[in-house]
């Protein structure tokens, strides 16, 4: 999640939703009578002709009355509340929200709980990573985390003019360096670097020896720069990256959950037994399968998250097939327990 603006004098907040978590929190924190806004779209008549319409994109304020949360969208229903020349005030419309479309939330009063649910899900990092783009005389780096990426440094190689046979140092020492005392500083997942050509393997030399190489992926960027890390975000090895690192952090949680079981101590599963545990604040960790938020079971599983939350405890929505699968097996929810 990203708070984009946090105007709490006027009410008003913009979010970036960035992925499931993030759209349940915000069905979590919306309620009937606030204004919420976003772009949409809606058919329009033309001329006096009821068969002839098109799709128009638009910006849209409607008074919530009824949310649902589907498998991958949020949807926001209400009475328009924004002047627009194509729909009067008053009428029936939804926003669909989706992970990286931004919304509006207007609130009359915004309760604590709330804003700490809101800053919660910005602090939540789901992955870190440094990549690199570099070529034999310049290195850019960033930190890339589910929030986006940030240009953390750029490195410049001093190296010999065309004329001369060998370069003043080797840039890719500088490099390994570079990022040996970052890996140490950030403690990535990941360290991903790209380059032209057959940079790559001048660097590999130089990180071969290094503890943390295992972590490290080689890519290939045509771009310099910022622009060459834009690009590496884009290709689908990386994403295939950060999808295995998301399964990673789940698969940790619920093989955390069936050590505890298999010891007899601190776990707890079924809707249930979790929900008892729940009542006398035991519940460290939660850990629900998202299927469980569009059964019949869902207004129960609502109210278990907020008890959890409300006694400090986290509540962790698994997404990724295998430890769903593993999940289910456990009625869909499970808990490791404080006590």
């Amino acid at each position: 999640m990203r708070i984009l603006e946090l105007n709490l004098k006027q009410g008003f907040v913009k979010l970036l939703p960035q992925n499931m978590e993030d759209l349940i929190d915000i069905y979590k924190i919306v309620e009937p009578n606030d204004i919420v806004s976003g772009l949409t779209t809606r058919k329009i008549k033309i001329g006096d002709d009821n068969e002839k319409q098109i799709k128009k994109s638009l910006f849209a304020k409607i008074e919530l009355e009824k949310k649902e949360l589907n498998e991958d969208s949020l949807r926001l229903l209400g009475k328009i509340v924004s002047e627009h020349e194509d729909i009067p005030v008053g009428s029936y419309h939804s926003l669909t929200i989706i992970p990286n479309k931004e919304l509006g939330i207007k609130k009359r009063h915004w309760k604590n709980f709330q804003i700490e649910r809101l800053k919660k899900a910005e602090q939540r990092t789901e992955y870190k990573a440094l990549a690199l783009v570099f070529d034999r005389e310049d290195a850019t780096i960033a930190l890339i985390t589910n929030k986006g990426y940030s240009i953390i440094d750029e490195l410049k190689g001093d190296v010999a003019k065309k004329d001369a046979l060998e370069e003043k140092e080797n840039f890719y020492k500088t490099i390994a360096s570079f990022l040996e005392k970052k890996v140490e500083e950030i403690k990535p997942d990941n360290i991903i670097c790209a380059s032209p050509g057959f940079y790559n393997d001048e660097l590999k030399k130089e990180l071969e020896s290094k503890a943390f190489f295992s972590k490290v992926i080689f890519a290939h960027a045509f771009n310099p720069g910022e622009r060459g890390i834009a690009e590496l975000l884009k290709r689908s090895e990386i994403q295939e990256v950060i999808k295995e690192q998301r399964l990673m952090q789940e698969n940790e949680l619920v093989q955390s959950l069936l050590l505890n079981i298999s010891k007899g101590e601190k776990a707890a599963y079924g809707l249930q037994e979790v929900y008892e545990k729940a009542q006398i604040g035991a519940i460290e960790k939660l850990i629900i399968n998202e299927d469980m938020l569009f059964s019949d079971e869902s207004s129960s599983v609502e109210e278990l998250i907020n008890l959890v939350e409300g006694m400090k405890g986290e509540a962790h929505i698994i997404e990724c097939e295998e430890p769903k699968r593993i999940l289910r097996s456990l009625g869909g929810i499970g808990a490791i327990l404080r006590f």
